[in-house]
């Protein structure tokens, strides 16, 4: 399985921009001249909560070692806080690319720039975190784009029409006050449902005609009760997903110790909850799932997908508000004491899923620490056996495998003893000081890439980040039935899509070299790359035709080979095919689905619309009787005794 890399480092054209930090969002919209992948992202992502630590810019250079860039001012400079920095250029943009095509890429919007109620101008929208390509109930598709913006301001669902165009103005359909954030768009039932969130209080509207801005609250904080979590303690709709007729909907809550908050004495048990209902409306939700099924350190599932019969769940620690917590217990002796508790019981995410009668199994996770479960069906502990894979960030299903990203932690090791440094306690101080990063660690910085067939048996497609391990995660995932692209975040270094590239093969030598002519004594070979990491596939010889997409392979079949493994990165080579062939020109399909059907998306065939290589007949060497030997030896002797002679008279 073969991913190419299709934007500079933050995206934007020509050269990139590194303060454009994530791929916060993806999704492809179909236009009139071709399928349109957007990606919504935000800028300079993890400096407000680096600079909230009371770092100064200069610190932050140096902690960082130049790898977090300072972001650039709006112009004018203009102040929120007159203690802090200028309002940095913190404007949301919005990208797109034609049909993959890495020269392709514009910029298709940017946040306008508004006065803040202070007087101050700043950007409208800091980022777009959920994209959802819809049709509506009058059959019209267009991209709806959710905005993140200062608490100031409302949220806001933006219209990207399929005629949409850089410098048109997108249309403003759906506004939330009271909310920060939409984190989801998901569709159910025939309507696009969006969930908010801003402060303790979570919101869900519905609309099945969003372009017309008819939108219906269909649930609030009220609703989701939480049984044993205080009133005020923050909550979050993290996910949503449609299954089975009904909306499902994840809530999450972090853990808190005892005699850390003063509003919450008592502690606070977390995790992550559940509820559904198959008549989304206010009071008609029914819990389903409490206190992250059965680890109260699933504090946050990050996405849900239908796969197969389930529903598969990604969950993850709450790292920002355990992260703010400790800013503010800085010169606290609590601080050491949280710090530890959160040591103690730091996990990978974990994958669960469950089917139509709400039976929940483990996945991907550790029995061990699980109230719930005394055994997991997959392959892998928590975080894919990784304590770092923090998140399993985002999921999507694309022919017929099911990929989960995670955020990695990891390369903020490189920085550990910078951050912590003379701010730490000293017997955590002493802790880090002995810290020397094994250059095995090193090799693993950056984001995971699994892929599953069955849900139980999982394997990597990246462990670092596509090689680069500032692209500290997996933000976001798009597929259609021919193309997946994966979107990164990397506050470093910028964002970066990736393309999954199709499958190719051809007719080769033992090594896997190109051969385009056999003589009828030699061997055919195949060589494959991009398929599904050791996956079976099946390879035939055909007749010359012309292949289109779902073509049977049903013209005269010279050979067949079935269930050839593809290697762990996918890739088939020098597969010995066909001994003595017989002189002709001709194709060869790799199957890769195994159907009898040539797919364009999944399969691979050597050549669609030209003959993939040609075997010719080996030239005859002329036999000679027994007298014809005799006389050719003859005729040689004297020749040579003729030359001797010569040579001696010279």
């Amino acid at each position: 399985m073969k991913f190419i890399k299709i934007s500079e480092g933050g995206i934007e054209p020509p050269d990139g921009d590194r303060h454009n930090s994530y791929a916060w969002s993806m999704d492809v919209l179909p236009m009139a001249d071709g399928d349109y992948l957007y990606v919504g992202c935000n800028r300079d992502f993890i400096y407000p909560l680096i600079r909230s630590l009371n770092f100064t810019d200069e610190e932050i250079e140096e902690i960082f070692e130049g790898d977090i860039p300072v972001p650039v001012p709006l112009e004018p400079p203009c102040y929120l806080d007159p203690n802090g920095p200028p309002i940095p250029d913190w404007r949301g943009r919005l990208f797109r690319c034609k049909d993959h095509d890495p020269d392709s890429w514009e910029l298709a919007y940017i946040s306008p720039v508004v006065d803040h109620p202070i007087g101050c101008p700043v950007p409208r929208y800091t980022g777009y975190r959920a994209i959802r390509a819809f049709t509506d109930a009058e059959g019209e598709t267009a991209l709806y784009v959710a905005t993140t913006n200062l608490p100031a301001f409302p949220c806001h669902i933006l219209k990207f029409g399929q005629d949409y165009a850089p410098g048109d103005e997108p249309e403003v359909v759906g506004e939330f006050p009271n909310v920060s954030s939409i984190r989801s768009l998901v569709v159910h039932d025939g309507k696009l449902y969006a969930a908010a969130f801003g402060g303790a209080d979570g919101q869900i509207w519905a609309s099945d005609n969003p372009g017309l801005g008819n939108w219906t609250l269909v649930a609030q904080s009220s609703d989701f009760p939480l049984p044993g979590v205080p009133s005020g303690y923050p909550r979050r709709i993290t996910a949503m997903v449609s299954f089975n007729g009904y909306l499902y909907v994840f809530i999450g809550v972090s853990n808190l110790p005892p005699g850390i908050h003063p509003a919450f004495p008592d502690g606070v048990r977390g995790g992550f909850w559940v509820y559904k209902s198959a008549n989304p409306g206010i009071g008609n939700w029914t819990e389903v799932m409490r206190y992250g099924a059965g680890d109260s350190w699933n504090e946050g599932v990050s996405d849900a997908k239908v796969f197969g019969d389930h529903v598969y769940v990604g969950t993850a620690i709450s790292v920002v508000q355990h992260s703010t917590r400790l800013r503010t217990l800085e010169g606290d002796p609590k601080f050491t004491q949280y710090l530890l508790y959160l040591l103690q019981n730091w996990k990978g995410g974990d994958v669960l899923r469950f089917d139509s009668d709400d039976n929940w199994e483990l996945v991907i996770g550790d029995p061990y620490r699980n109230t719930r479960f005394d055994e997991r069906v997959g392959n892998f502990g928590a975080g894919f056996g990784n304590p770092c894979n923090v998140y399993l960030w985002w999921m999507e299903v694309h022919q017929d495998k099911l990929y989960v990203g995670t955020f990695d932690c990891c390369v903020f090791l490189k920085y550990v003893k910078n951050i912590l440094g003379e701010r730490c306690p000293d017997e955590i101080r002493e802790i880090i000081s002995n810290i020397e990063l094994p250059e095995c660690a090193r090799l693993l910085m950056g984001a995971d890439l699994w892929v599953t067939g069955d849900g139980e048996c999982w394997n990597t497609v990246t462990l670092n980040g596509f090689g680069n391990m500032y692209n500290y995660g997996v933000r976001a995932l798009a597929a259609t039935e021919k193309d997946l692209f994966v979107g990164t975040a990397n506050p470093f270094y910028g964002a970066e899509v990736w393309w999954k590239a199709r499958p190719e093969g051809e007719a080769t030598d033992a090594v896997g070299e190109t051969k385009d002519v056999y003589y009828t004594n030699e061997v055919v070979y195949a060589t494959g790359s991009g398929f599904a990491p050791n996956s079976l596939v099946d390879i035939y010889v055909t007749n010359d035709e012309h292949w289109y997409d779902g073509r049977p392979i049903n013209s005269t079949i010279y050979v067949q080979k079935e269930n050839v493994s593809a290697d762990a990165e996918g890739n088939i080579v020098g597969e010995e095919i066909w001994t003595n062939p017989i002189p002709g020109e001709y194709d060869m399909v790799f199957d890769a689905n195994r159907d009898g059907f040539y797919n364009a998306s999944v399969d691979a065939v050597d050549h669609p619309d030209h003959p993939g290589f040609r075997v010719i007949e080996i030239a005859a060497v002329p036999t000679m009787t027994h007298l014809g030997i005799a006389i050719l030896i003859s005729l040689l002797s004297i020749v040579a005794v003729i030359n001797i002679r010569i040579k001696r008279g010279q």
